[in-house]
């Protein structure tokens, strides 16, 4: 019964709201609380860690701005994947032991990858939408 509540509560916020994300959350935030699906401060936390990703964050800028919403978010996308500078990767945090490797290793090598990977990412980008 509670799945077929959510269908038709955001079936008639998403019907009757404009505006996108921002235009919903009042709507979207009186629904759950009414329902008791969350409290206040639950409800207040999902928006503050929704709104500081950077993909909803890019977005709403390229909204804001009358730009290509989806070239923001391509970005945001690549440049999240760029992880060569230091060994936050997985793998590579598995490789800094048994190789001897310190973090001066990999923001030397890594320097080098994170500026061709921005080259190669903003030139494709660039060919692509521009």
């Amino acid at each position: 019964m509670i799945l077929l509540e959510l269908f038709w509560s955001f079936l008639v916020i998403g019907a009757v709201s404009f505006g996108g994300g921002y235009g919903m959350i009042s709507l979207v935030r009186e629904t759950v609380l009414r329902n008791g699906w969350l409290t206040e401060s639950e409800f207040l936390s999902f928006i503050a860690v929704s709104q500081s990703t950077p993909g909803p964050l890019a977005v709403n800028m390229a909204l804001g701005i009358d730009a290509n919403p989806a070239v923001f978010a391509l970005t945001v996308a690549i440049a999240t994947s760029n992880s060569f500078l230091i060994p936050t990767h997985q793998v590579n945090a598995l490789l800094m032991g048994p190789g001897n490797y310190r973090v001066v290793d990999f923001m030397r090598a890594g320097g080098i990858m994170t500026i061709i990977f921005l080259v190669v990412a903003l030139t494709m980008l660039n060919l692509v939408f521009g």
